[in-house]
């Protein structure tokens, strides 16, 4: 009688045991198709990216480091539109991303920005609600990959 008490505790034992074993293989599996785009990642894969964007290489160091504060100037854009609800500039000092450079509104309508600059010359356009715009106050033009710009001299 103990030899078959102890069968049955061996008996009940094992079906418990799988009772657990097999939901959680379920589980598993269940998490491996669910995650499995993330091992396609890992290497071997056929997605690509439609399109890679590169930055240009950072100036070298000794043209960083000859950049004393006294040749940085700062350099003040304004522009003038109430209606206006963003105002950014595009220019060649921030690669044209206008995203780069927002201005802030001020009283009347006013949009100011101030950009540290070294001396030089420079090419830029107000992005007014996403519309590009010469500068009204700045007759200086150019052009520049077949656009009209304003330009400015930092001095």
């Amino acid at each position: 009688m103990n030899i078959e008490r102890k069968w049955i505790y061996l008996t009940v034992a094992a079906i418990f045991m799988a009772l657990i074993a097999f939901p959680s293989a379920l589980l598993v599996d269940s998490f491996k198709s669910y995650f499995g785009f993330l091992t396609v990642w890992s290497g071997g894969s056929s997605i690509r990216p439609a399109k890679v964007e590169t930055l240009p290489p950072p100036p070298p160091r000794q043209v960083r480091a000859r950049l004393t504060p006294a040749e940085i100037k700062f350099t003040e854009f304004t522009y003038s539109d109430s209606k206006a609800a963003a105002v950014m500039i595009s220019a060649d000092f921030n690669r044209w991303t206008p995203e780069a450079f927002e201005m802030h509104k001020g009283e009347k309508g006013k949009w100011k920005g101030t950009v540290p600059l070294p001396k030089g010359t420079y090419h830029y356009l107000y992005v007014v609600d996403g519309k590009e715009m010469l500068d009204p106050k700045n007759n200086q033009t150019a052009t520049v990959a077949g656009r009209k710009v304003s330009v400015i001299n930092v001095k």
